[in-house]
């Protein structure tokens, strides 16, 4: 078969996919994930480089402030999302769909070469579909884009090794770990496997390939080491309880993700290409085959793939090519000897029965198992009988086929009205000026834009991220018993507490141009959208003279609580608390203390107010139960347009809000209640009251900052202080802050719980915050090492390269008679 028509099938196959896949207006994007945090976070990255601030490790845009080093699994210096650059008129969704597709082809182009080192041009191109069509590859290239964009240089190391070129190894190793840091480790074990794979004994290449390895490696210390500080000090993402023994116990999730996207997803042929390697393979492929059966099935692995984390076959990925390549050569190996008796062919159908009977049979995948096995077993048996090889592959191509569409089919794809609404607020915002240091908030489609910094002024409390900072993750669940409204509980959206939104500093608001925000001003609009403000919030930093202990914080009601925050400040050594009279939900709501109820439909209701003035705010908190079932839906009750949801109780990203928590201000005197559809069991229900007018009195009586001035990772300031008390900011404490007051460096404390502050005396003083990340310095001696090892390997290529050239002057050496 010539190579072009080789190259046309392949183009015409993508194509076809491409086309099944497109849904009309509609992105190559998932709602899932792909935009609120991918194409958010890449946009994000591409206003830190224009604006000349990438250099600063603190972003102080996003979750009320957070080291920048948090996202690096977002692809923080990914090298190909800077290519926007070039096109900075180009929307970040269009660019990376652009990108992603691109990707996704060069990646089966690389792996069709890949492949042809080791068979025919005709089953590496069934080998190269077999790879576009696994289920994880196209479906991550919208979805999760970090899990397959390494892709393209894996392979360039694969090739590196095949060609015995050490830098190009070292930089595919280095690009890997800067494209998705996550992977990179289980990238590594792959390389390693491919090497020993086709290492000959005693190798000339063995100390090249060391150095390179360890080259790459180091290359990438000045992101590497300052994430891994940053993690060490995070609130990381989901984690599991893992029993010890079962990670030495055989893993059935092995079975389960045969055609699951966050697996190898690659159906019969890979199970029949184990089981030949293991009978009629060669010594080197019945070692692969049990190398990559151990990987699969045994959770220690995994455990360790996925960085102590959790259990999930997401990190077998990036060993794809080697399963890919174990079915080719099995293929090929068959096709030229078909040695496999009877009895073993029993075994095997066996095994797939049984797959499918206790594994497959009640799971969704379950038909698209059936027809796998239909089709494949034709081209079996066509190729038996009659030894037609195109039928098998034909059979085996198809079956990929069918496979990628059930799966990515079934995805719910971006619609373009979300880049509308974001590109109106974007639009709204860059028209209006900000002061600083106060923050914003958008309360339209938080979903999609809980990420979004508009401008670099645009200072966010929102985030949904893997990691985070774990002083401010604490005190949003454990203190302030924060309204999350996402099954997610990474998802930190907007807040509709006015009382958070004060202690906060969002002085800026953007949400529907016929919305009540109580506070808030309007200022100006554009369409639907509306802009407002609300001057009485405290600033990111202020002073404060009234110091309440720790220790009588923690001792004190919910109530008490939340009213000390705005009466002072909470640091280890100061008074009692002020405490907060509990009312009783009987004279007030007229309610009970427990409920056991259940809705078939979303309900609403009203609750009267029977005690209190406008303005008061209400503090209400009880329990919820959880329902014991697995999926992203859960059950929300609204209360005056603030809102709290519990999800599912098994559900892999549950926070396990049960506590419900709400802010109500009693402008109306009475509580607008939605409850969803669920059975509920509502327990200790508690309720204080507190003044808005004390509120705004203690954010009018604090000292602000004037003279505000940023400069990367420097923060300036001039404020004043009545008497000796605390410089109080909401940035979450970090170790890596030094706060300079009238230029003398002086002790960070944790105050408010989780926050940034300090003691300051009486007077006027000028203030300097600088954020300097302990890992940076460190991180860049290991990228200077890491030239050594590299520089070592071309002196050696360039020393044998003139020893080639000196011989082929001389010539050989005459002998003499």
């Amino acid at each position: 078969m010539k190579r072009k028509r080789l190259y046309g099938i392949l183009l015409i196959t993508f194509l076809m996919i491409l086309v099944m896949l497109c849904k009309g207006s509609r992105l190559f994007g998932s709602t899932t994930d792909w935009y609120n945090q991918h194409v958010v976070f890449a946009d994000f990255f591409r206003l830190l480089a224009s604006t000349g601030t990438m250099s600063s490790s603190l972003a102080v845009q996003l979750g009320a402030g957070m080291n920048l080093f948090h996202l690096s699994y977002y692809g923080l210096f990914n090298p190909l999302l800077y290519g926007s650059l070039l096109v900075p008129f180009l929307d970040m969704s269009f660019y990376l769909s652009f990108l992603n597709l691109l990707l996704y082809f060069i990646s089966c182009y690389l792996c069709y070469r890949f492949l042809q080192f080791h068979t025919s041009p005709s089953i590496s191109l069934a080998g190269s579909i077999l790879f576009a069509c696994a289920s994880p590859v196209l479906f991550h290239f919208h979805r999760q884009y970090m899990f397959v964009n390494y892709f393209p240089f894996l392979f360039l190391a694969f090739f590196a090794i095949q060609k015995k070129r050490g830098w190009l190894l070292s930089l595919s190793m280095f690009l890997i770990i800067l494209t998705s840091y996550f992977f990179a480790f289980p990238c590594l074990v792959s390389i390693v496997l491919y090497y020993l794979y086709i290492r000959k004994k005693k190798d000339s290449f063995d100390k090249e390939f060391f150095y390179s390895i360890v080259s790459g490696c180091l290359l990438s210390g000045f992101m590497v080491i300052p994430t891994f500080f940053a993690l060490l000090d995070g609130a990381r993402g989901i984690s599991s309880n893992v029993i010890l023994i079962s990670l030495f116990l055989p893993n059935p999730t092995f079975w389960t993700s045969l055609y699951n996207p966050y697996g190898l997803g690659m159906g019969i042929i890979f199970l029949f290409s184990l089981f030949l390697a293991l009978f009629r393979g060669k010594k080197k492929e019945r070692r692969l085959s049990i190398v990559l059966i151990c990987l699969s099935c045994f959770s220690l692995f995994v455990y360790l793939f996925n960085g102590l984390l959790y259990t999930r076959s997401k990190a077998l990925i990036p060993f794809l090519p080697l399963a890919i390549l174990l079915c080719v050569v099995m293929i090929k190996d068959w096709q030229e000897s078909r040695k496999l008796r009877p009895y073993q062919f029993v075994i095997f159908f066996a095994i797939v029965f049984i797959s499918y009977f206790v594994v497959y049979r009640t799971s969704s995948y379950g038909t698209l198992m059936l027809v796998d096995f239909v089709l494949f077993l034709i081209g079996l048996l066509s190729f038996w009988k009659w030894d037609k090889k195109e039928i098998l592959l034909g059979a085996v191509c198809l079956s990929a086929c069918i496979s990628v569409l059930a799966v990515n089919l079934e995805e719910s794809y971006l619609p373009t009205d979300v880049l509308k609404t974001d590109e109106d607020v974007r639009t709204l915002v860059q028209s209006e000026e900000r002061e600083l240091p106060y923050r914003s908030t958008n309360l339209l489609d938080p979903q999609y834009s809980l990420n979004q910094v508009y401008a670099s002024d645009y200072w966010s409390s929102n985030i949904y991220s893997s990691t985070s900072n774990s002083y401010y993750d604490a005190f949003l669940r454990d203190v302030w018993k924060y309204d999350f409204t996402f099954a997610n509980h990474l998802m930190v959206g907007p807040s509709r507490s006015i009382l958070f939104q004060t202690l906060m500093g969002e002085r800026y608001l953007v949400g529907d141009l016929e919305g009540e925000y109580p506070g808030y001003q309007f200022q100006s609009s554009l369409d639907e959208l509306g802009y407002f403000e609300n001057e009485q919030v405290l600033p990111t930093f202020y002073t404060t003279n009234t110091v309440y202990s720790r220790n009588s914080f923690d001792i004190s009601s919910y109530g008490s609580q939340i009213a000390s925050l705005f009466s002072g400040v909470i640091a280890e050594e100061g008074e009692l608390l002020p405490v907060v009279e509990e009312l009783s939900v009987t004279d007030v709501l007229g309610l009970d203390t427990e409920y056991t109820i259940a809705f078939t439909e979303d309900t609403s209701f009203e609750i009267p107010v029977l005690e209190g003035s406008d303005d008061d705010v209400f503090i209400l908190s009880f329990d919820v139960n959880e329902d014991a079932c697995s999926n992203d839906s859960g059950k929300v009750i609204t209360i005056n347009g603030m809102s709290n949801l519990v999800a599912c109780k098994d559900y892999l990203y549950s926070g396990h809000h049960t506590h419900f928590a709400y802010h109500l201000l009693n402008n109306e005197q009475k509580f607008s209640v939605t409850m969803s559809a669920g059975e509920y069991t509502i327990t200790n229900i508690r309720l204080w009251k507190i003044s808005m007018n004390d509120v705004t009195r203690f954010v009018r009586s604090v000292g602000h900052p004037s003279d505000f001035q940023m400069n990367g990772n420097e923060m300036s300031f001039e404020i004043s202080s009545d008497d000796d008390g605390y410089l109080v900011s909401t940035l979450p404490y970090d170790r890596n802050y030094r706060i300079l007051i009238d230029g003398k460096e002086v002790e960070t404390e944790i105050v408010n719980t989780a926050f940034l502050g300090a003691p300051i005396s009486a007077g006027t003083h000028q203030v300097t915050i600088v954020y300097q990340d302990s890992g940076i310095v460190l991180g860049v001696i290991c990228s200077v090492s890491g030239v050594i090892p590299l520089g070592f390997i071309i002196i050696s290529k360039g020393m044998k390269y003139n020893e080639n050239q000196k011989f082929k002057k001389r010539g050989p050496k005459k002998i003499k008679a």
